[in-house]
């Protein structure tokens, strides 16, 4: 995959804390620390990332207030077998 080196970092991060569906739900906070970034630039990585369709941001809300966003990684499905195994 072609990407400068911190979108790619913070790609990386977001795909380790998605489910098997690419789905996640970490604040901000949470991927700055990973990353060894700050918020204000996981908030633009993550702008390059969306605008280059690696993933789509989907805002949520509890009783009408905004929480942390959730991200929905470009994936393919799930590998089904392992490297070196049969298919």
């Amino acid at each position: 995959m072609e990407l400068p080196p911190t979108p790619k970092l913070v790609l990386m991060a977001l795909a380790d804390e998605a489910n098997d569906n690419g789905y996640c739900v970490p604040t901000l906070g949470h991927l700055a620390k990973k990353c060894s970034i700050n918020e204000r630039s996981v908030r633009r990585m993550i702008m390059v990332l969306a605008a280059g369709r690696y993933l789509v941001v989907q805002p949520r809300f509890h009783n009408r207030a905004r929480t942390s966003n959730g991200y929905q990684l470009a994936v393919d499905h799930p590998r089904t077998h392992r490297p070196g195994g049969q298919d």
